[in-house]
């Protein structure tokens, strides 16, 4: 049941392999395009929790708004009481995983990540899923989050942080730094995109509601993981097919760099 995460590998495996194999056709051919520490301890979350301001989310749905049947459907298939434990939890990781869970409410996901920040504004976690959530919705109000100063303060080698900065810059319309960015990944000296810490951190969850490991839990976890992680290798592939079009100055070369790099790289930390 992990086939989403396996389908995330092979989808960014072949848009690297199909990027470094045009590129080298086009290079002999002459042709041109056309035109980290994740947690923080208790004492520092409620401090830091208590002073910066949140950005505008709804604290709950609206009234009005729909809640589909499937909202919960990952979770509350596999164990209720899960599901009733983390609703009152005080983990902030327990709301990342109900937010990741209420995959098909954008405005329920937004909620349970805001809450998710308010609990541990600083944990690494937190920002990743945020980062993860504003790689696919931009206009977000979480995205007003500085969820990048933190990710790239505690892994700054990390070529999936860089390739999420390349994205950022992109959306931003600073092209400059985009390309600077796709350029340092491909000298990163790692490629992590924290499946494993999701792992642990899904599985830590279960325990603390007394949920034996097993078959169903785990099915649970890759399913819920899948969803977590993932959105760096979309937006860069999308990022290099349209500025390669354009035939921006220096990014064809960059691009197979960092696609040289994440080949060989992706799904490492795996083990």
């Amino acid at each position: 049941m992990n086939t989403i995460r396996v389908a995330q590998w092979v989808f960014a495996l072949i848009a690297c392999g199909g990027l470094i194999f045009w590129l080298q056709l086009a290079s002999e051919n002459g042709f041109t395009p056309k035109t980290i520490n994740l947690k923080e301890d208790s004492a520092t979350q409620a401090k830091t929790a208590s002073s910066r301001p949140l950005p505008r989310v709804p604290p709950t749905l609206a009234a009005n708004e729909e809640e589909t049947p499937q909202t919960y459907n990952l979770m509350a298939q596999l164990n209720e009481q899960w599901l009733e434990d983390a609703q009152n939890s005080d983990n902030a990781e327990d709301w990342l995983i109900l937010a990741a869970a209420s995959f098909q409410s954008t405005k329920k996901r937004e909620t349970l990540l805001l809450k998710a920040y308010s609990l541990a504004p600083k944990h690494f976690l937190v920002n990743h899923q945020i980062m993860e959530h504003c790689l696919d919705k931009k206009e977000s109000a979480l995205c007003s989050i500085p969820y990048m100063d933190v990710l790239t303060q505690a892994a700054p080698d990390n070529g999936y942080i860089r390739l999420a900065s390349a994205s950022q810059a992109y959306a931003n319309g600073d092209l400059e730094k985009a390309l600077q960015m796709i350029q340092e990944t491909a000298s990163a000296s790692y490629i992590d995109d924290y499946v494993v810490s999701y792992l642990r951190a899904i599985d830590e969850s279960f325990q603390r509601s007394g949920i034996e490991r097993g078959f169903m839990s785990l099915i649970s976890y890759y399913s819920v993981v899948a969803i977590m992680s993932g959105q760096s290798y979309f937006a860069y592939y999308d990022m290099c097919k349209k500025q390669i079009g354009f035939n921006a100055a220096g990014w064809q070369k960059a691009c197979y760099n960092a696609s040289e790099t994440l080949s060989q790289n992706i799904g490492s930390e795996m083990g």
